[in-house]
């Protein structure tokens, strides 16, 4: 074991010194590669994300969020979206909805289509059911107001909170109808 004294510290420290006085008077040309820790963060978050979008956009699994909802993992991340149990099913399509049961067969009181007769998917009770027309009128009213259309991908109602908010009593009071 090497015991450091005051003279082998005085000896590392002068060879330091002397080695700092050759570099700066050689013909050496200056290569930096080492980056700040703020550079490797952002770097690596980068590749991180393309990684979680690529996977994203690659799955055959989670189509009704992707064409629905999110499309890319970049604009879940932006978005306001705040899921709850109801905003999930919805988003998921695993929820109280007649296609979700068919799916797995199994058996409702009221069988597994929609109050209109349609096959009751989540895009038919979201965009298409005339049962629920007014309640959409009153959700497109707003998003109008906020100049957000109500189409697919439904990522920009996302934005702005009052959007969501005016989104999740519109899919609440579906919710509750089925």
């Amino acid at each position: 074991m090497k015991i450091f004294t005051f003279w082998n510290c005085l000896n590392y420290i002068l060879f330091a010194d002397e080695l700092a006085k050759s570099t700066a008077t050689s013909n050496l040309k200056i290569s930096y590669n080492l980056h700040s820790l703020s550079h490797v963060k952002k770097c690596s978050k980068e590749h991180i994300l393309t990684e979680w979008n690529n996977n994203w956009l690659n799955s055959s699994k989670g189509l009704l969020t992707k064409e629905t909802f999110f499309p890319n993992v970049e604009l879940r991340l932006r978005s306001l979206f705040q899921p709850d149990f109801i905003l999930t099913q919805f988003a998921t399509g695993h929820g109280k909805f007649g296609s979700y049961f068919q799916r797995f067969k199994v058996p409702r009181e009221n069988g597994y289509l929609c109050i209109c007769g349609e096959q009751q998917t989540v895009e038919h009770l979201l965009f298409h059911c005339p049962a629920f027309e007014k309640r959409r009128y009153v959700l497109k009213g707003h998003l109008d107001c906020c100049k957000i259309s109500f189409t697919k991908p439904l990522s920009c109602i996302f934005q702005k909170t009052c959007c969501s908010r005016q989104f999740s009593n519109f899919i609440s009071h579906v919710h509750n109808s089925l």
